[in-house]
């Protein structure tokens, strides 16, 4: 369920540029001769100011010495001289790429300050490698460390552990190695790669934007703060072959890696990002592959949105791009009723077994009287004391987080709606079933009572992990923002289902 949905619940200079022109030939003259092509401070200073490595990359894709472009480089640069003379502009950038290079290196030391330290010598090569090619590509390496930080702070808390942070850096390294495909290219595979270190990270930067995928982009919140390796690995293997081969048992999902709608924004608290709409179509239809149905996102009314019934009046006419469609037609399935994934309660079990490659059970806790069916791999407590019992017992067997299905008709979900608003496109004005995670439990102590902390993909703005925030409601029946839940707020949130569930 999307934000929006929930929000209907209650009452609702330019910078000129430059016209200054370079001549080619000019400019290219004051390249140094061949015969030098190493460099120091005091020549670089002596470089044209454009001659840099973003400029150079742009222009010549690689080194001139085998780049096979240099007839159409001339007819943009009249006059320019042969190759030769590309060669001795190439020495130029090539020192001033160098010298950036090793000043961004210079800046992050990966021997230092990284949380699991230096005695893993599998890890700190992993780790090094990571860094010089994030440096070699242009990332911001500053932010692209701190994710790192971040990531290897959370294995050392025992929310993953230094396995999974290896293979989360050899799968982005994968990335930063690729020099891209007739739908991916560089840059594209540039964002993947600091996209998922930032979500490595931090899974709470991890958000369903204006699609109805709650089911799935908890499953990858849950996926990236336990297995993070998993989660790059799945959106490695689809950015480069346009699949994802279940490392349990083989099934294979083909998916349309290319971004649409929101991925194409620049990132922002509420915003889906490239890599999560590649983990979040992929995870849906790790769901729905054995039963004949494919969930994908296109371009929005691209095939001119969904009809409730053959010439019929159309359902949704702001159109998200969300279709869940007959594998065998490609014709939507319930007379095009389906904008989204729609994973049963049973659904995420299997769904993170062929992510992760290991048997999983229990990765979802809902009250019995709402689920959706049969659902023997959810935990199904019988009241609110058993629930807590529960949530003790995972957090003793380090099995959090946890998925759970809420009301968005009850606090604090009815309220954060609206806090959380973006220009999603509702299906419905309903109330109605909504998939959160719950990241953590703290015991009651000290007449303090026991918390649950939960992530919420809506926006950051809504989640609820502060245990130092009073969680008692104000007049207006509202719980204050932020405040971690208790028992109680939560366990109520998560009953008495409408009729019809949706997800």
């Amino acid at each position: 369920m999307t934000a929006e949905n929930a929000e209907a619940t209650i009452a609702k200079p330019p910078v000129k540029p430059a016209t200054d022109s370079l001549n080619g030939a000019d400019i290219l003259q004051q390249a140094p001769k061949i015969e030098t092509p190493t460099s120091n401070d005091a020549k670089l200073t002596q470089m044209p100011d454009f001659a840099t490595a973003n400029i150079y990359s742009s222009v010549f894709d690689a080194s001139p010495n085998r780049n096979p472009n240099l007839e159409t480089i001339n007819r943009l640069l009249p006059g320019a001289p042969g190759s030769d003379m590309m060669r001795q502009f190439a020495n130029v950038t090539d020192a001033r790429a160098a010298s950036q290079l090793n000043q961004q290196k210079d800046r992050v030391d990966p021997t230092k300050d990284f949380a699991l330290g230096n005695d893993n010598a599998a890890l700190l090569k992993s780790r090094k490698e990571v860094i010089e090619l994030a440096a070699s590509r242009g990332l911001d390496l500053n932010a692209f460390s701190d994710n790192m930080r971040k990531l290897e702070q959370r294995a050392q808390s025992g929310e993953t552990n230094s396995a999974e942070v290896k293979a989360t850096y050899d799968n982005v390294a994968r990335l930063l190695r690729n020099e891209g495909n007739n739908q991916l290219g560089k840059p594209e595979m540039n964002r993947l790669a600091g996209q998922i270190m930032k979500q490595a990270g931090n899974p709470s930067e991890i958000f369903q934007g204006n699609y109805n995928t709650c089911s799935v982009a908890s499953t990858e919140v849950r996926t990236y703060a336990r297995t993070p390796g998993a989660a790059a690995k799945l959106v490695a293997d689809v950015a480069e072959r346009g699949f994802f081969r279940s490392p349990l048992d083989g099934t294979r999902v083909d998916v349309d890696r290319k971004p649409h709608g929101q991925s194409l924004a620049p990132e922002h608290d509420k915003i889906r990002t490239h890599a999560s709409e590649i983990f979040q179509v992929t995870a849906a239809n790790l769901h729905w592959t054995d039963k004949g149905k494919q969930y994908t996102q296109i371009e929005p009314r691209q095939d001119g949105g969904y009809l409730d019934q053959p010439n019929g009046p159309q359902r949704n006419p702001s159109d998200n791009g969300e279709r869940l469609v007959d594998k065998k037609t490609g014709k939507p399935v319930d007379g095009g009723d389906e904008h989204f994934p729609s994973i049963t309660d049973d659904g995420y079990a299997k769904i993170v077994s062929r992510i992760t490659g290991k048997p999983e059970t229990h990765v979802a806790i809902q009250r019995k009287e709402a689920l959706d069916g049969p659902a023997p791999s959810v935990l199904q407590p019988r009241n609110e004391q058993h629930f807590e019992q529960m949530l003790a017992q995972l957090k003793k067997q380090g099995k959090l987080p946890i998925m759970a299905g809420v009301n968005t008709n009850y606090e604090p979900f009815k309220g954060d709606g609206a806090v959380a608003s973006t220009a999603a496109n509702a299906v419905t004005d309903e109330e109605g079933p909504h998939q959160v995670l719950i990241r953590d439990y703290i015991p009651a102590k000290d007449g303090k009572p026991a918390r649950i902390l939960m992530d919420n993909t809506w926006s950051r703005s809504v989640d609820r992990l502060n245990p130092n925030i009073d969680p008692t409601p104000g007049a207006d029946g509202r719980i204050p923002q932020g405040a971690a839940l208790t028992v109680r707020q939560m366990w109520t949130a998560m009953g008495d289902w409408p009729e019809t569930k949706k997800k």
